[in-house]
């Protein structure tokens, strides 16, 4: 299958780099928020970001550059739920954004109808907002008192549900709207007791049914279940109920409204009968033979739920079911597997009164085929459908080692699909469309698959393992999810369906280096080859990448480096001060014009510890031109000079002082210049020739600029400057 041309995907300026947005997360009273879900939802991809808070409600999120709403999701002992925190906030660098929740405090008594407060009893409601749902469920303590942490709202199905066992029943409160912390007192309703028993048309009792009572004004609802003889109790508070028993029998299960709008306003009995009916009948073929093992199903709806049938045919064919009545739809005969018939659809059938019915299972047509992919390799394993095109229930078979499938059908016109699963995707492709099956038949299936190949790249174009193409193509067949994994070489292949995908991004391997990187949406119509770019994590934006406060953190593409700063020696994880050492960084021989006072050679401490360094002296080839004063401490990272002469020291220059001798004598041919420390050791040398001594008020310097080791060039080849004595070769301070 031949390949399209290359194409690069170039994403957007942003999407290029990361930055990290940091913070603590609070509560309203400035307590830490520790274990809070933070997340970071793009207004315009509509991509999320998702971390959890620590112990001090530290969190970081590594993001594209970009607009983004900041929610909280937290959970509190009797709550938990969500708030938008921030809104429409744009991040295009590192930030630190602490997160304040507008929490308030709900406080108060749960107390009966003579004023004695209530254990045990839950007080709960749903609160709902545009970052999802808030659950209220605080329990009153032995003193009926309970104190609750919550986002403030509207809550609606506010109800008190007292310990099972009380002499209380469920009792259901107004909607309220919590704006503020509020102390609230909410009282219990004494019970009133509705049981009885619970029994079929015909009489028998009906055991293990659910009886539930639903309130016509609040619409919460009690449930329990009846016992071995049928009977049931409820604890209710006052007021009008719908009852309704919900049964199981051997095929069948669904609910009856048995009751209508029953006020209950003291204790009461009140037995309930079923309207059940019968369904009998036989599973028949076209001969009028009788067939066993057939499922009869289909589904009938009511305000009490779904039923749903599903009697099966004994060794007579013959079957008998206890049903609610009412209007099945869907109903379908399913022959057991391996037999000469077909699922057979039935038309829609309403059921008022005990029935006996026969149903007519049809014959089988055999298809059967091969399921290929687009390059003619075989398709084994998938799934093959076959949907009626009218209206009936949809056959499915898989596909053996080499490709072949076999589905018994009725006669009638189908669409043919195919789902399959390869590394890195699966979905389903309409094959064959309206295609009459009235005889047994070969239909090769081909599907028209293609290939998608590349690969992911970092920033600078160097391959990426292990990260993850994903998004979803949505058709009529449902829906496709594509999820290739680059390789150790960067590169992914996947066969796949062709379609407009959505949602496409570029997740990395967990501690890869990278981040999350949205991808615009793409239509794949043809076999073709893509490179994608993965935005670098750029690890230096929060707390200085892990390296030492003493280091330097540089990011690099996947990765980033720690090095010790100056003065600093270490691995770039721990650095530790370094000795002081000092060194010979700047030498001016010629001076301008022909004041020799102007002459000076500077001093660095490249070490990381202060050094005293009286009784020092600074020689050239022929004698001692300067000795350190005592007290003289030279820190560390700094500079000081030393001058032919005091008139030579420039006016505001206070690191600097004039040679003890009056002259510092240095040739402009070539010179040794010599730092001894007070027991005469040498401590730095460096002889120069004419080609860095000739020019008129150009030094001499270190290049790079105070590094011990490095060679002497000329000043002005490091910088615009001929000379920078007492700072850095660039005009700043040490």
């Amino acid at each position: 299958m031949a390949l399209v041309a290359l194409v690069l995907l170039c994403l957007p300026g942003s999407a290029w780099a990361q930055v990290a947005l940091s913070g603590q997360v609070k509560f309203a009273d400035g307590s830490v928020v520790s274990g809070a879900t933070v997340s970071a939802s793009s207004t315009t991809s509509g991509s999320s970001q998702y971390t959890t808070s620590d112990a001090s409600g530290l969190y970081v999120l590594n993001l594209i550059p970009g607009t983004y709403n900041i929610s909280v999701q937290f959970t509190s002992p009797g709550f938990y739920g969500s708030q938008r925190v921030v809104q429409s906030h744009t991040f295009n660098t590192s930030t630190t954004l602490n997160l304040t929740l507008s929490d308030i405090l709900l406080n108060g008594r749960v107390l009966n109808a003579s004023g004695q407060p209530v254990a045990g009893v839950q007080l709960s409601g749903y609160g709902s907002s545009t970052d999802g749902s808030n659950y209220l469920s605080p329990t009153s303590g032995s003193d009926g008192r309970f104190t609750v942490r919550m986002v403030p709202g509207s809550y609606s199905s506010l109800q008190l549900t007292p310990p099972t066992g009380s002499p209380y029943a469920v009792t259901s409160l107004p909607g309220e709207t919590f704006s503020v912390s509020t102390s609230r007192d909410f009282v219990l309703t004494n019970a009133v007791r509705l049981s009885g028993q619970v029994k079929f048309a015909d009489g028998g009792v009906v055991s293990g049914a659910t009886v539930s009572a639903s309130s016509t004004t609040s619409g919460s609802s009690q449930y329990t279940t009846s016992d071995a003889l049928g009977a049931y109790s409820l604890n209710l508070a006052p007021g009008t109920y719908n009852i309704s028993v919900q049964f199981t029998s051997p095929g069948f299960y669904g609910s009856q409204r048995v009751v209508q709008s029953y006020t209950v306003s003291a204790s009461t009995t009140l037995n309930l009968t079923l309207s059940d009916i019968l369904l009998s009948g036989r599973v028949l073929n076209a001969s009028g033979q009788p067939v066993a093992g057939v499922q009869l199903s289909g589904y009938g709806s009511s305000t009490d739920g779904s039923n749903y049938l599903s009697p099966t045919s004994g060794s007579d064919g013959r079957f008998t079911v206890r049903m609610v009545p009412g209007s099945y739809s869907s109903l379908q005969l399913t022959p057991p597997t391996g037999s000469p018939y077909a699922i057979t659809s039935l038309p829609g059938e309403t059921f008022s009164v005990s029935t006996s019915r026969d149903f007519v299972l049809t014959s089988a047509v055999s298809l059967g085929g091969q399921v290929r992919f687009a390059d003619g390799s075989v398709a084994s394993g998938v799934t093959v459908s076959a949907m009626s095109s009218s209206w009936g229930p949809s056959q499915y078979t898989t596909a053996d080692s080499l490709g072949q499938y076999s589905l018994n059908l009725s006669p009638g016109t189908y669409n043919f699909s195919v789902q399959f699963t390869s590394p890195g995707f699966y979905g389903s492709q309409r094959v064959v469309q309206s295609y009459a099956v009235n005889t047994s038949t070969t239909l090769h299936l081909t599907l028209s698959d293609i290939l998608l190949d590349g690969r992911v790249l970092n920033t600078l174009g160097q391959p990426v393992a292990g990260a993850q193409l994903s998004g979803y193509g949505s058709s009529t067949d449902g829906s496709n999810y594509l999820s290739p994994t680059s390789g150790s070489d960067g590169r992914f292949t996947v066969r796949m369906i062709p379609g407009s995908y959505s949602s496409l991004q570029l997740t990395p391997a967990s501690g890869s280096g990278y981040v999350q990187t949205p991808l615009p949406s793409e239509t794949f119509s043809t076999s073709g080859s893509r490179e994608y770019v993965i935005a670098d994590l750029d690890e230096c934006g929060y707390n200085n990448g892990g390296c030492s406060e003493n280091a330097t953190c540089t990011n690099i593409p996947g990765s980033r480096t720690c090095a010790c700063k100056p003065g600093y020696t270490g691995d770039g994880f721990t650095c530790a001060a370094a000795p002081a050492r000092v060194i010979l960084n700047e030498i001016l021989a010629n001076e301008p014009g022909s004041a020799t006072s102007g002459e000076f050679v500077e001093l660095v401490n490249v070490g990381g510890a202060s050094i005293d360094i009286s009784g020092w002296t600074l020689s050239d080839a022929t004698a001692v031109r300067h000795t350190f004063a005592s007290g003289t401490v030279l820190a560390p990272g700094k500079a000081l000079v030393v001058f032919g002469a005091t008139s030579g020291v420039p006016s505001g220059l206070s690191n600097a002082v004039g040679a003890s001798t009056g002259t510092l004598n240095l040739a402009n041919t070539t010179d040794t210049v010599t730092l001894k420390n007070a027991a005469s050791a040498t401590i730095d040398s460096h002889t120069y020739s004419s080609s860095l001594a000739s020019a008129d008020g150009v030094s001499m310097n270190r290049g790079p600029d105070a590094t011990a080791g490095a060679g002497f060039v000329l000043h002005n080849t490091l910088s615009s400057l001929t000379a920078s004595a007492g700072k850095r070769t660039n005009g700043t301070a040490f």
